[in-house]
């Protein structure tokens, strides 16, 4: 954590209640939180301050408070989990990657995430290398290096420092994917690839798949979309029979 977010983060302790201050102090530490633990914490609190206030009115009262510092609690969803993550909204928060990194490291790190997302560019090679459910394999990524202009020495090294500073993490034993905290940080230095209409975070395939409208190609996250479609059958954008 560097000087300036420790700073905001003590600014935002400072100006909340006492029952706040403690989820707040644990989103902190671990900046992503399952949606089920964040309940869990919520009810302990209330137990000891004898409430009985939903973790969703916590976030929302925290976020009340803490947005004036450019901080908010976000929520991510993916097929089959809810989380919580801690977001400083500066502007220089999502130029961290591009501040933090040359430039060679910035295009391995793009290139990395085209992996993860079929972008349908008509890029043959990059068809050939897109992965399954949002994560590639190591070897893949290593060997973008020439496209990067590194080595692959280099390559490798600037994989492991993304996954230490917790862009990247492992999936399984041989494959890597974006954190979570990766997906909200970065939204918006990674306008160029695809996000979803619906909540406007990228759009990671779930086992390769991704929602795609046949007339005006615009992209659901899998789970986005079975909310929306519960209501209509037509695209949330073109407005026509979603295919």
């Amino acid at each position: 954590m560097s000087d300036d977010e420790n700073e905001d983060y003590v600014g935002a302790l400072e100006i909340l209640e006492a029952k706040y201050q403690t989820l707040l102090q644990t989103f902190i530490e671990r900046r992503i939180i399952e949606q089920k633990t964040v309940d869990n914490i919520v009810a302990c609190i209330n137990r000891h301050y004898g409430d009985r206030e939903a973790s969703s009115e916590y976030i929302r009262s925290i976020n009340s408070t803490i947005i004036s510092l450019n901080l908010q609690i976000k929520d991510l969803r993916t097929s089959d989990k809810h989380f919580w993550c801690l977001v400083n909204l500066k502007p220089d928060e999502s130029s961290k990657l591009t501040t933090n990194y040359n430039a060679n490291e910035t295009t391995l790190f793009k290139l990395t995430v085209c992996l993860f997302i079929n972008n349908h560019q008509n890029d043959l090679i990059m068809e050939t290398l897109i992965a399954n459910g949002g994560e590639a394999k190591s070897s893949e990524c290593i060997n973008l290096a020439n496209r990067a202009a590194i080595s692959l020495s280099m390559a490798e090294m600037t994989l492991q420092k993304f996954k230490v500073d917790g862009w990247l993490k492992d999936s399984g034993t041989t494959m890597i994917s974006l954190t979570e905290r990766a997906i909200l940080d970065l939204n918006p230095i990674l306008t160029e690839l695809p996000h979803c209409q619906l909540c406007k975070q990228i759009v990671l395939p779930v086992n390769g798949v991704v929602e795609e409208c046949m007339n005006c190609q615009i992209r659901l996250h899998p789970h986005c979309s079975n909310q929306y479609f519960k209501k209509t059958a037509n695209c949330p954008a073109c407005k026509q029979r979603f295919k």
